[in-house]
């Protein structure tokens, strides 16, 4: 889904800028597909993934031979050497990350070689509207909204759904130069006739083109929604006082709040 809302690009990076790549990392790959693609669009260079769930890897026969694949926790300190890799990618790890997002964006930057690139891509796991503040008090959307950011901050450690915000923040503390940091909407159902905007009015990689927003919503509404159900599920339930029988009805009452579309829902990314 975010390659397809990137316009297919596996880098967010202007194809002028983009170094030579001879080696790449994927934190958090996944099922691996990054990792895959880009091992087989650039035959001479390794990749290495990192996983800390093996049971999301993909299978040994799909693995190109130039892709390298480590489960590993990307809490625990780095131990590449200073200087090692010409890209990383950091991917929807926000949830998993729990020390603090300074030390892991300066572990990162440590590792990457001058002149190198670090691409991260997380979803802010809030539903927001278009236009802003139109979810009502009362209702079950937001009433998800507050038992997740709840759940996430009664942890034993706390995760802050607003990080993804923060990003450029994380990246120029750590000394990195050049930074840009954009928002997609991801719809949650087909509800708009105009094309993504993003917060920034640079393009995005070297295109301002990118796909529609009720393309994505038409092919990942339910895929999304679902997420959410799977990602909020163990927390909500566990953390919130709230039962499974009940779990299940706030989220069919956010779906069927989401298809009335009364309000315009999306998933910042």
């Amino acid at each position: 889904m975010i390659q397809f809302m990137l316009g297919d690009k596996l880098f967010i990076v202007p194809h002028t800028k983009l170094p030579v790549i001879r080696r790449v990392l994927d934190l958090g790959m996944g099922t691996g597909a990054w990792s895959i693609a880009v091992a087989r669009s650039y035959p001479s260079c390794n990749v290495t993934g990192i996983e800390l769930v093996p049971h999301l890897l993909p299978a040994e026969e799909d693995q190109p031979s130039n892709l390298e694949i480590q489960v590993d926790d990307l809490n625990n300190p780095f131990t590449w050497p200073v200087d090692h890799f010409d890209f990383i990618q950091s991917r929807n790890v926000l949830l998993g990350i729990s020390r603090p997002w300074g030390e892991y964006m300066k572990d990162c930057t440590r590792i990457l070689r001058a002149g190198g690139w670090l691409q991260f891509i997380e979803f802010e796991w809030c539903l927001k509207t278009d236009p802003p503040n139109q979810i009502p008090k009362g209702s079950a959307i937001h009433q998800w909204n507050t038992y997740f950011s709840e759940a996430m901050e009664d942890r034993e450690k706390p995760r802050n759904l607003g990080e993804p915000s923060r990003l450029n923040h994380h990246m120029q503390g750590a000394g990195l130069t050049d930074v840009s940091q954009r928002m997609l909407r991801v719809p949650l159902w087909p509800w708009s006739s105009s094309r993504i905007t993003t917060s920034s009015p640079d393009s995005l990689a070297d295109s301002t083109i990118v796909p529609h927003e009720n393309d994505i919503a038409d092919k990942f509404s339910g895929q999304v929604t679902l997420s959410l159900a799977h990602l909020s599920q163990y927390m909500i339930t566990t953390y919130c006082g709230v039962s499974l029988n009940e779990f299940y009805i706030l989220m069919a009452s956010v779906r069927n709040e989401i298809e009335q579309r009364q309000y315009r829902v999306y998933l910042p990314l």
